[in-house]
């Protein structure tokens, strides 16, 4: 659901072409963990089975959530990676995942 752009200034340009390349394929990498419009998505398969059983996800993305729940704690819960919920209410996931 975000676009992305990127702008590398400098005199290498193959080397900036592959800066860039790799850059798109991190994006493209996380993206296809935590998509939350994209029903085959990590995040996605996380929400359906979660609720019934224990869900195994690599070391990456344990450790995002890990951040994402201590910066929850130490924000007070203004930080909240969990905000689907807010998201369907205001009309932005469109079709549920």
């Amino acid at each position: 659901g975000t676009r992305f752009e990127l702008v590398l200034p400098g005199l290498d340009q193959v080397a900036e072409r592959a800066a860039g390349e790799a850059a798109l394929e991190e994006v493209a990498l996380w993206d296809a963990r935590l998509s939350l419009f994209t029903r085959d998505s990590l995040v996605a398969h996380v929400n359906r089975e979660a609720g019934a059983r224990a869900v195994r996800v690599d070391a990456q993305t344990f450790a995002l959530l890990e951040v994402c729940a201590r910066l929850h704690a130490e924000s007070d819960g203004a930080f909240d990676a969990a905000l689907g919920g807010a998201m369907a209410a205001a009309g932005f996931r469109g079709e549920e995942a």
